[in-house]
């Protein structure tokens, strides 16, 4: 899985922008943002690799575009993102601030700033680390992954191996001090067994939440509706976090799909984020239709 968080773009002409990104032919597209020359998005997209895993050329395609009411949407500025930094980034991401050009690729002194990621499964195999599902504070988390490194200073105690715990969105995990004794042990590690998985349920008791500000991320999927109630209806969803709102794009049908991903953050603290609840409403757009008649 592919995902490409779209965040900002920066000194375009004045324009209600939008932005599109392709990956092996498969577009999304963002939102449109009126009259701003700057506009953030912070959209996220995913693409399901089905098995076939990147290379050091695989690149995403980048365009941004002025819409239009009637007609086309005008060209602003394009840019073609190679993956390859993200292969090479020990956490499989990497952030982009790119130059737009135009169709003759000159230099249209616009810039475009974007987030890739990936899973490991996505490398190549020569390249893949060894990835292991594990459960975080007692609850299962199916994106919360071990990946264990080499240490660089070998000890005698630990084998010569540390624990990197590393997701796929939000603040990267803080190594344990030296000077001090992490409150749970790490998992044993076997050099012929690999990893022995943690029984569900050993320790009972959760790590207190910490009382410092610090950069978080809420990342919420909307992925469809079903067998919603009218005719000929409109849905869109919106979605409040903590008193930051996104909306999907408008679609058609009682079960529509949508599958956006909103990527929301915060520079709070744990235990006051994690206090706030998601609200998810989903509403029906009228489009009301205005005639006028003209009398001779």
């Amino acid at each position: 899985m592919l995902r490409c968080v779209l965040q900002r773009a920066h000194n375009l002409r004045h324009s209600d922008p939008l932005a599109g990104v392709t990956f092996r032919g498969s577009k999304k597209k963002t939102k449109v943002i009126k009259n701003n020359p700057n506009p953030v998005w912070n959209e996220g997209f995913e693409w399901d690799l089905k098995g076939i895993p990147l290379d050091y050329a695989a690149e995403i395609h980048c365009v941004v575009k002025d819409h239009e009411k009637m007609g086309r949407n005008r060209f602003l500025g394009e840019s073609r993102v190679s993956l390859r930094d993200v292969l090479n980034s020990p956490n499989l991401a990497a952030c982009f601030t790119v130059s737009l050009l135009d169709a003759k690729r000159n230099n249209t002194g616009a810039t475009l700033s974007l987030q890739d990621q990936l899973p490991s499964s996505s490398l190549p195999p020569s390249l893949s680390p060894r990835m292991i599902s594990m459960d975080t504070m007692g609850e299962e988390d199916t994106e919360s992954m071990l990946m264990l490194e080499p240490s660089e200073e070998q000890g005698l105690d630990d084998g010569g191996h540390s624990l990197v715990v590393s997701g796929p969105q939000g603040p990267q995990g803080r190594e344990t001090p030296t000077g001090q004794t992490p409150k749970r042990p790490p998992p044993s590690y076997n050099a012929q067994a690999g990893l022995r998985k943690r029984r569900r349920g050993a320790s009972s008791q959760n790590r207190p939440l910490p009382n410092k500000a610090q950069d978080l991320q809420v990342r919420v999927r909307v992925i469809e509706g079903r067998q919603l109630p009218g005719i000929n209806i409109n849905p869109v969803v919106k979605v409040t976090v903590a008193g930051q709102t996104r909306r999907t794009r408008i679609r058609k049908g009682n079960s529509p799909v949508f599958d956006e991903t909103f990527f929301l953050n915060f520079f709070e603290t744990p235990s006051d984020l994690f206090d706030e609840p998601i609200f998810i409403t989903v509403s029906i757009v009228l489009f009301l239709l205005h005639h006028e008649i003209l009398f001779l």
